[in-house]
Formats: C-alpha cells, structure tokens, sequence
C-alpha cells in the first residue's frame, strides 16, 4: 500500500478507491461484483484508517484523496526505511 501511494501520478490528482483496489488485488477485474465489492470495502477501511492518522485528506466534493505533508513525510521515511540493510547499519553504528 505505501508504494502505491509513493507513487508520483497520485501527488497531481489524487487517487480512488478504483485506483488502490487495482492495484492492491490485481485479480479483483476478474472477480464477481460480490468479491469486487468485499474488496472495496477493505481498502474503504484502509483508506478510513490513513484518514484517521491525519495521512490521507479527502479532496472536497469528489471520490478522491491525496496524501497529505504528513503523509508524505511518513511513506518516504518508510520506503527508505525498507531499503536500509540491517547488518550495514549495526556495523557503521558498533
């Protein structure tokens, strides 16, 4: 989910629902309506639960969030965070 939401294209106009859906669970176009709307609402409550930490605002009168300053700063630290090799880092710290 952070690499999605990393991604630049989401900076300039948001991103939906749809969008995240899509790309969290790539086999749901090929789904019934019934599981495309059960994993609909797990990423509803993922985006409530980014909403809820003050990362993701709402963009007023669409279906639409983008990421907010905090947000940003969050995923970015997290991304370079995943890449850090552990045993690099105990040595330069030992």
């Amino acid at each position: 989910m952070l690499t999605f939401l990393a991604q630049g294209q989401w900076a300039i106009r948001g991103f939906r629902n749809k969008e995240m859906r899509e790309w969290l669970y790539p086999a749901s176009r090929n789904r019934c309506a019934t599981e495309q709307k059960r994993d609909s609402g797990k990423v509803t409550r993922r985006i409530a639960l980014l909403r809820a930490h003050g990362l993701v605002k709402k963009v007023a009168k669409e279906n639409r969030y983008m990421l907010t300053g905090k947000g940003q700063k969050f995923v970015t630290g997290l991304m370079a965070a995943s890449d850090v090799d552990i045993k690099r880092l105990t040595e330069m710290v030992a």
